[in-house]
């Protein structure tokens, strides 16, 4: 028998168990569902302005608050809540681009490395609690669920959706919007994950009075 389980199990606690990953394997049908309106229904291909890449950063921007709202709940006791703030703020800025290089190619990295140092100071300041809270934000589901889906982000996606693998196997039928696609998907696949891993962790930890 598994550690940690209860010799009783209800069975109003096995449907609420179930009906949790029930919920978690719909909501994984956001991203090509959403892909299929872009590109079907709207006819438009994936780009800033495609609603793949819009509730890309919806989920991102919702993250980024749920862990800003913890920092200020704690009044600044807990500096971990301070750099994944920062570290999404980064992200969030990055998807940006587009529209912050209309004031200068390039400028989004100004407000990208201000927001990451001020992360980066706040954390290393009260390293002790930094790394206590990332020790145990590595343990609990919505951690684990906000990882898995970062590494989804910034690897899985990037390297599945490289033009390297896809110009071999398509050959001479390779189209740049064909790699895109498939690339933004799993972006937006990743940054559900994100969201549904930073909504657990809000939802645990808002109404304790020790946070």
């Amino acid at each position: 028998m598994l550690k940690d389980t209860p010799a009783t199990v209800t069975g109003a606690a096995l449907l609420k168990r179930l009906g949790f990953y029930l919920f978690l394997g719909f909501f994984m049908l956001v991203a090509p569902g959403v892909l299929y309106i872009d590109a079907v229904v709207l006819n438009q291909s994936v780009d800033e302005t495609s609603l793949t890449e819009i509730l890309q950063e919806t989920f991102l921007f919702i993250s980024l608050l749920c862990y800003l709202v913890l920092y200020i709940k704690s009044r600044g006791k807990e500096p971990f809540f301070a750099l994944v703030t920062a570290f999404y703020g980064v992200l969030f800025i990055r998807e940006l681009d587009m529209f912050l290089d209309a004031i200068v190619h390039g400028f989004w990295k100004y407000p990208a490395i201000i927001v990451a140092l001020t992360g980066i100071y706040i954390a290393a300041k009260g390293w002790q609690k930094t790394r206590q809270s990332l020790y145990t934000f590595l343990e609990i589901p919505g951690g684990i669920f906000t990882a898995f889906g970062v590494l989804l982000v910034l690897f899985f996606s990037r390297i599945f959706g490289s033009s390297k693998i896809w110009e071999p196997i398509m050959q001479d039928r390779y189209l740049y919007i064909f790699k895109s696609a498939i690339q933004e998907c799993i972006e937006l696949y990743g940054y559900s994950i994100i969201f549904i891993g930073s909504a657990m962790v809000f939802y645990s930890l808002f109404f304790r009075k020790d946070v």
